[in-house]
């Protein structure tokens, strides 16, 4: 059987100089986060506001915290 696999393609070359940049992520309750640190294999997510009226009950969880494994961040869309 031959299973067709998306390669994960990288967008970022080095996830630090994307600090303080938001991104749209289904990883966020809110759809939306921004990164905050970038350790050795996983970087830290910050949970923001949502501005979408069906998901702004998530915005309860603003300001949590969460990690993202470096190979996943490298391949995220951020909004400049």
């Amino acid at each position: 059987m031959n299973h067709n696999i998306t390669k994960r393609i990288n967008k970022i070359d080095n996830p630090e100089n994307y600090i303080g940049c938001l991104v749209n992520t289904n990883l966020s309750p809110t759809i939306k986060a921004r990164l905050v640190s970038v350790g050795e294999r996983v970087s830290y997510f910050e949970v923001v506001e949502t501005e979408y009226e069906k998901i702004k009950c998530y915005n309860s969880s603003v300001g949590t915290i969460f990690d993202v494994p470096n190979h996943m961040v490298n391949s995220m869309d951020f909004i400049e």
